[in-house]
């Protein structure tokens, strides 16, 4: 292999590191994103669990108040 063959395969391989070292930090991003989201996503389920309980009870003693 001649110099300049090493040179080139030298480029490219730093040329792919640096890309590596971009698609890492996006990645890094979008998960912190990702979890932030979830997690987010997580408390408003959570909220909404005494309302999906407190719905049908509170129906059933309106409906029960109305047909006395």
């Amino acid at each position: 292999m001649t110099a300049k063959e090493t040179a080139i395969i030298e480029h490219r391989l730093r040329d792919l590191d640096n890309k590596l070292a971009l698609i890492l930090a996006q990645t890094t991003k979008t998960n912190g994103r990702v979890d932030q989201l979830e997690s987010w996503k997580d408390k408003v389920q959570g909220a909404l669990i005494p309302v999906a309980v407190l719905s049908p009870v509170l129906t059933g003693l309106i409906i029960s108040y109305l047909s006395r």
